[in-house]
């Protein structure tokens, strides 16, 4: 940590960093000691959507950005974009990527309601939960036979 505090102080740069943290505390100590500039949290690394919002509000408090850290398409990215949707100064554009997993295309198959982006925008559901229903069909040909 007192290495990355003289890397954030050294630098005109923002540095972000955080998303292979644990939970609100790492990320307490992660502004205490190092100072970086933008958090990224990953919703499943740091304990799901009830933690993350608690680091997005540790860090209004301590008046850090945001960047959720999300390296899988599909429902990850959702719960993670629902999670950052209560960020009401975000603006840091929310992580997509495509790390792990199968294809993004081949992960969207698996739900009825659309789970990529449209050029770049996502529509998140208002309806209860991450407001996904899954598809049957291609989920029961994805188990294994028995």
């Amino acid at each position: 940590m007192a290495g990355l505090r003289e890397v954030c102080r050294a630098l005109d740069i923002p540095v972000s960093t955080g998303e292979q943290l644990r939970h609100r505390w790492d990320f307490r100590d992660l502004i205490e000691r190092s100072d970086a500039d933008i958090l990224q949290p990953d919703i499943v690394a740091a304990g799901g959507i009830s933690e993350v919002v608690r680091i997005f509000q540790l860090a209004e408090v301590f008046a850090k950005s945001v960047m959720p850290h999300s390296p899988s398409a599909g429902i990850l990215s959702i719960a993670s974009m629902h999670a950052y949707s209560t960020v009401l100064s975000a603006v840091r554009p929310h992580e997509y990527s495509v790390e792990y997993g199968p294809a993004p295309e081949r992960i969207a198959e698996l739900f009825e309601e659309p789970v990529l982006h449209d050029h770049g925008v996502f529509r998140l559901s208002d309806r209860p939960g991450l407001g996904l229903t899954l598809n049957g069909d291609v989920l029961e040909g994805l188990l294994p036979r028995v």
